[in-house]
């Protein structure tokens, strides 16, 4: 018996190396991190007749760690774990007062499957409550809830990739809150042989949408399908390439369409320098009242000579039918540029073109509806439609998706400002916010039996000097419309000349560009001159760094038109301004200020302010945060405006 007791260690010696190396563990956990967080939040508002007051004190205990699976080879990823404790107090007016408590864990958990073989999944569950910023207004929370799935299949012939999300979010504090759940997955593959690249993806998602203010919540799924190829011809020295394209988007619910999107290009060298090219494309729109096709064709060929001068040729034409009738056009053009490298790495670029279209209108309805025109959100807050003679009424906004329509009166609201229509952001209650992507619907008047020419004359000139630093630029537009049949029954044949003058230059550093910019316009519907100009600047500055944006537009209009009760000539000019300085402080405490201006004068008036002001100071794993925050609104109605001061203390361990 003592001699098996001896050969049981002896033998564990005898083991081989290689053999004693595969000791794997099954669950690995490591890298313990926690800390603790507590946090006071102080919400006041105030209007000519109502004020509110609403404090809040959160308390936060946080573990963090990665874990792994059988040496990460089968599932590795990190585990994040809040027990979160909150007490709020309101109070409004005639001393309403109104206390809520609560208790509640948010996780952040990942992994990923399989990581070192050819088809790893990664996961993603989380949970989390945010303050979402707002331009000049306060924050607020939302709540949310995600899972997100994700998986790679590697392959020389055909590489492919799935993936799911699911969403849910709640708002608190807006003006009209709100609760979403969202269910998406995507599909792509693709594929290279030889000279030809394929691409496929296909997007789907649900949205069931619910607010605050009694209205039936609104449902809504969308597929979106697209195919792409690329031939690829091309030699040497001559570019040959053939695209084509296919593309369905199917949306049910508050938004009931299909559009299908079907076109070829080809862009084919002739020469060296004779290039040539022609696109194709069929569009139909499907609804419930309407069904909307479109054909569209272009030819061009283009001749450079010396690489400087390039004379282009196009052809085009078009066909639109719709249930009310049909409209139909066509014609071409004729374009010179002209390119000269000049000493110092400046250079001329000279312009000239004119552009005939004949068009042919057969309606039975004088409105043809423009469909989800896309239009960026700059710091002005407000975007100018590319078509003029909007019907009033008409305009729907969605955002990017087109999964959620913005409420006019809370999120934006329509102005006329003269041929013009603009959507303008509402600050204080909208939750569009600035670089946010709008999808625009509206209706446009036209003649509905007419046929008209409109020749279009076009110069400009471009010149950039000394290294890029400097530019200025002129250009001339001449538009002109005759009648050939028929009669303009809505809309007048108008005739306009644009012209536009500017300029901008580059600091020497590199930190800050200033831009100037000048249009006159004369039609005989209006005469309008803008002024805009911008100015951008950053830096450092006694030992901190800052930076400053400009941006003004003034308008002077004298209009024949009469729109929504505004005849004559009238003025308007909006200005926006923000600036940001930062710095530490005994390399322990970090302060930024920052503040924001948004002023509108003359068709409106309005201004709004906001200033805040940041303070991070660490000491080794104490850390304090004092974030406050002051936003002032003025309108015809009067002033309107709200604080928020926040305090945290956390603490790593």
């Amino acid at each position: 018996m003592r001699s098996k007791l001896l050969f049981i260690p002896l033998s564990l010696l005898l083991v081989p190396e290689w053999a004693a190396a595969q000791v794997t563990n099954v669950l690995a956990l490591r890298n313990l991190r926690q800390s603790v967080e507590t946090t006071y939040h102080l919400k006041a508002a105030q209007a000519d007749l109502v004020s509110t007051t609403q404090q809040s004190l959160q308390e936060d205990y946080h573990l963090g760690l990665d874990y792994a699976i059988y040496r990460a080879r089968l599932l590795h990823g990190e585990i994040g774990l809040d027990l979160r404790a909150d007490q709020n107090l309101y109070m409004g007016n005639e001393r309403s007062t109104n206390d809520t408590y609560g208790f509640g864990v948010l996780y952040n958990i990942t992994g990923i499957f399989l990581d070192r073989f050819p088809y790893p999944l990664s996961f993603s569950f989380t949970s989390d409550i945010a303050d979402v910023p707002r331009e000049f207004a306060s924050s607020y929370q939302q709540k949310s809830n995600s899972l997100a799935l994700h998986l790679p299949i590697s392959s020389t012939f055909l590489p492919i990739t799935f993936g799911y999300n699911r969403t849910s979010n709640q708002t608190s504090g807006l003006e009209l809150d709100s609760r979403s759940q969202s269910d998406s997955y995507t599909f792509g593959a693709s594929h290279n042989y030889k000279n030809s690249e394929t691409y496929f993806t296909i997007v789907g998602s649900t949205l069931n949408l619910t607010t605050d203010n009694d209205v039936e919540s609104q449902q809504s799924s969308n597929i979106d399908a697209n195919l792409r190829n690329s031939l690829n011809f091309s030699t040497a020295s001559l570019n040959r390439i053939l695209n084509s394209r296919a593309h369905v988007v199917t949306q049910r619910g508050v938004n009931e369409s299909r559009t299908t999107d079907l076109g070829a290009s080809l862009s084919w060298d002739l020469g060296r320098a004779l290039e040539s090219g022609t696109d194709y494309s069929f569009t139909m729109r499907e609804e419930p009242t309407q069904i909307q096709r479109t054909h569209n064709a272009r030819a061009w060929l283009q001749h450079r000579l010396f690489k400087s001068l390039t004379t282009r040729i196009e052809a085009e034409g078009n066909d639109r039918s719709l249930s009310a009738g049909s409209e139909q056009s066509g014609g071409g053009g004729l374009m010179l540029d002209y390119h000269k490298l000049l000493p110092r790495d400046s250079r001329m670029q000279l312009t000239a073109g004119r552009h005939y279209l004949v068009t042919a209108n057969k309606l039975s309805d004088s409105g043809i509806d423009i469909f989800a025109e896309v239009r960026p959100v700059d710091e002005l807050l407000f975007v100018t439609l590319d078509q003029q003679n909007v019907v009033e009424g008409s305009v729907k906004v969605w955002n990017q998706a087109r999964t959620k329509q913005y409420d006019e009166g809370i999120d934006y609201t329509v102005r006329q400002n003269g041929p013009y229509t603009e959507v303008v952001v509402k600050t204080g209650t909208s939750s569009i916010h600035v670089k946010d992507i709008l999808s625009i619907d509206y209706k446009v008047l036209v003649n509905s039996n007419i046929t008209y020419s409109t020749t279009n004359d076009a110069l400009g000139a471009d010149f950039t000097f000394l290294e890029n630093k400097y530019r200025v630029f002129a250009n001339w537009n001449r538009t002109s419309q005759e009648l050939i049949s028929g009669s303009a029954d809505q809309i007048n044949l108008a005739g306009s000349n644009s012209y536009r003058l500017g300029g901008d230059t580059r600091f020497d550093d590199d930190a800050g560009t200033l831009s100037v910019e000048y249009t006159r316009l004369v039609s005989s519907a209006e005469k309008s001159q803008t002024y805009k100009g911008a100015f951008m600047r950053s830096g450092s500055w006694m030992q901190g760094r800052y930076t400053m944006n400009l941006t003004d537009r003034y308008l002077i209009r004298e209009s024949d038109l009469v729109s929504k009760g505004n005849t004559g000539g009238n003025t308007s000019n909006v200005f926006s301004a923000s600036g940001s300085y930062s710095k530490m402080l005994e390399n322990t405490a970090l302060v930024t200020a920052t503040s924001n201006l948004l002023n509108n004068t003359g068709y409106i008036d309005n201004t709004n302010l906001s200033l805040s002001l940041d303070v991070r100071w660490s000491v080794r794993k104490l850390t304090f945060n004092v974030n406050t925050q002051a936003n002032f609104r003025y309108s015809g109605s009067g002033w309107t405006s709200d604080q928020t001061l926040m305090l945290r203390m956390a603490r790593q361990f």
